[in-house]
């Protein structure tokens, strides 16, 4: 009995045509288009390793697919990157509402509306490259996608660093809550949790105002009510459940963004190949460091005189490491730059050791953070009393302490519990700076140490 044949819709058998010349003929077909939307000499010699470099990819079948994969990962990308950074913009708007607004109170701006500002710039910027690599994949344009996949590479740590701000550190947003309630920053969120014709009593403030010995009495004094407390005290409860989940949607959002454009980085490098990434590395993925260097610098001289130095000493010391470590990145990049130019295997060998001097340095910043993080605690409860609390309080300015400049100083507004988060904030960001920095260089190893390989046995011939 004959059996039922089941063949492509593509062969070509019936026709007299060899399978193995049927398979030759569509793939010549495939890499005449490719050549026909291409506008980069050298498209066609990549196009004939299409097979290969799919080989290594699971979800695809060959070039094209990879490259239909990676426009639509770049596309979703880009709404991802325009909804996070209309939303931090909105929420830094809010927060610097009385500065943008009405322009009162210019001499106390917020951190936080700051760092929702940068990472609006930060979703604009991922909008940017995703747009530039959507472009450079259609046209299979490989200079632009080398430019992508170095833009992307630069963003990748920056991401993943707010997403787990947004993370870990939310209990930031409680705190500015609390601290913040009355003010106009956050008169749409009242809104949305306090009644109308409560909503004046629902802001009441933290601390009763001057003549007043609690909050009940000036409520009474005020409204001829009572009940102001526990209004505040409910719509900060509701305000919080609405600020968590707004939070957590954005750390999402970040997160999946951030796993969207590794999965990029891995489609950019089979098109483009591996070898020709490798070749080009050293001339552009270094220049990728620069932004870690000064980061590191940056939050080294903020913690080298922070005021939690004067409780825990290992402060100091995680912002001298995270300084020298900036120093011999900067000194790494010029090394590893020059080293590849002049292609010296010595050269090289000297920037793997640098790489390994700032991966050792971040290990370190990493441990001190997590050991800072833990005796801080203990160490205010045994050695330190209120009024050293209050004082760092008003070191670290934190907003609404209405006794800074009496003597002694005092900060009746905050509690403890919230004077110790925030002092810890520093020293956890500290430790994920390092956490974050460590990926990159470890790429930067993996690279030199793939050329220090070439350069061993480079050999130059004149004739």
């Amino acid at each position: 009995e004959k059996k039922p044949e089941f063949r492509d819709a593509d062969d070509t058998t019936e026709m007299g045509v060899l399978p193995g010349f049927a398979s030759g003929a569509k793939r010549q077909h495939r890499i005449e288009r490719w050549r026909a939307h291409s506008t980069v000499r050298g498209t066609f010699r990549i196009a004939l390793a299409a097979g290969d470099g799919a080989k290594h990819h699971r979800n695809c079948r060959d070039f094209l697919s990879a490259r239909h994969v990676l426009m639509i990962i770049q596309s979703v990308t880009l709404v991802f990157a325009v909804l996070l950074s209309m939303l931090s913009l909105f929420i830094s708007i809010q927060l610097h509402r009385e500065q943008v607004v009405k322009k009162q109170d210019p001499d106390k701006s917020d951190t936080l509306g700051v760092e929702f500002a940068a990472m609006a710039a930060l979703g604009l910027f991922i909008a940017f490259s995703m747009a530039l690599g959507i472009a450079a994949a259609a046209t299979l344009h490989l200079g632009h996608l080398g430019m992508f996949l170095w833009l992307v590479l630069c963003i990748v740590p920056a991401l993943i660093l707010f997403a787990l701000v947004m993370t870990d550190l939310n209990f930031v947003f409680k705190s500015y809550l609390r601290h913040h309630w009355e003010s106009s920053s956050l008169q749409i969120l009242r809104s949305e949790v306090c009644d109308d014709s409560p909503n004046a009593r629902c802001k009441a403030p933290i601390v009763p105002p001057g003549g007043y010995s609690s909050i009940d009495t000036w409520c009474e004094g005020e409204f001829g009510q009572t009940d102001c407390a526990s209004l505040r005290r409910e719509g900060l409860e509701e305000g919080w459940d609405l600020v968590r989940s707004t939070s957590a949607f954005v750390a999402a959002v970040a997160w999946t963004e951030a796993a969207m454009l590794v999965w990029c980085i891995r489609l950019v490098c089979i098109i483009v190949t591996p070898a020709a990434v490798l070749d080009s590395a050293m001339r552009f993925y270094i220049s990728v460091l620069i932004p870690l260097a000064v980061a590191a610098t940056f939050v080294g001289l903020q913690l080298r005189d922070h005021p939690a130095v004067k409780i825990e000493s290992r402060v100091r010391t995680i912002g001298d490491i995270f300084i020298t470590s900036g120093v011999v990145m900067v000194v790494g990049v010029i090394t590893g730059r020059c080293a590849s130019y002049v292609r010296s295997a010595s050269g090289m060998m000297l920037f793997l050791l640098q790489v390994v001097a700032v991966l050792v340095f971040n290990v370190l910043v990493a441990a001190f953070a997590l050991t800072s993080f833990f005796t801080l605690r203990k160490r205010l409860k045994t050695r330190f009393d209120r009024d050293d609390l209050h004082e760092l309080a008003c070191d670290l300015d934190l907003h609404g302490c209405s006794g800074c400049g009496d003597e002694p100083e005092r900060c009746p507004e905050w509690r403890v519990s919230e004077i110790l988060k925030f002092a810890q904030a520093y020293i956890k960001f500290g430790g994920f700076l390092a956490i974050v920095s460590m990926p990159p260089w470890v790429i930067a190893l993996y690279v030199g140490a793939s050329h220090f390989n070439n350069y061993r046995n480079y050999q130059s011939a004149y004739i």
